[in-house]
């Protein structure tokens, strides 16, 4: 049996399947958006949910970690970045529970090496921040590779040490020369 429907209620429910389309495609068109930028930061980019577990993870990230986007989807942000002392060796909290315990954005010490899925130790600075103000509460990992910044404060270190060591060189040798100086003016 086929009940007649009026034509101000088929209206009505063909209006609100249009919003509802056009509703769906604009989160679809900024859910790309949001994807494609994230994708392009140079530096290593994780997404979490509020559990700490990862929901996105761009291509550098990937390469650094050495885990693939697909593979750290819904595993917790601490099997994917792992992180240790380059001093003592020993493990160093993650900045993603540190800035979803506290809320403010977290950081970690200077000396932080990223453990690779691999077992490799790579020299990493980052920053974790909480995501506030969405339904879909959560963290943000920024993070890079800082070997070559670490190596340029190894170098730059080493050549400070190298031109204090020449003053003290060069003031012995004045003091030698003055010592050396007044003895002979004694004969």
């Amino acid at each position: 049996v086929v009940t007649p429907v009026a034509t101000p209620q088929l209206q009505a429910v063909i209006d609100a399947a249009i919003k509802s389309a056009a509703w769906a495609q604009r989160y679809r068109a900024l859910e790309e958006r949001m994807t494609v930028t994230l994708s392009s930061i140079a530096d290593g980019v994780i997404v979490t949910d509020a559990g700490g577990h990862v929901t996105f993870m761009n291509g550098v990230a990937a390469a650094l970690t050495e885990w693939t986007a697909q593979e750290a989807r819904g595993r917790h942000v601490t099997d994917i970045f792992r992180l240790k002392s380059e001093q003592t060796g020993e493990p160093i909290a993650d900045p993603v529970s540190a800035a979803l315990a506290s809320g403010r954005v977290c950081g970690i010490g200077p000396d932080a090496m990223l453990l690779t899925r691999q077992g490799h130790a790579r020299p990493v600075d980052d920053r974790a921040a909480p995501i506030r103000g969405s339904a879909e509460a959560g963290a943000v990992l920024v993070f890079r590779d800082a070997t070559e910044q670490r190596s340029m404060a190894m170098r730059e270190r080493e050549a400070e040490r190298k031109l204090q060591t020449a003053r003290r060189v060069e003031a012995m040798s004045r003091l030698a020369g003055g010592v050396a100086h007044d003895v002979n003016n004694m004969m």
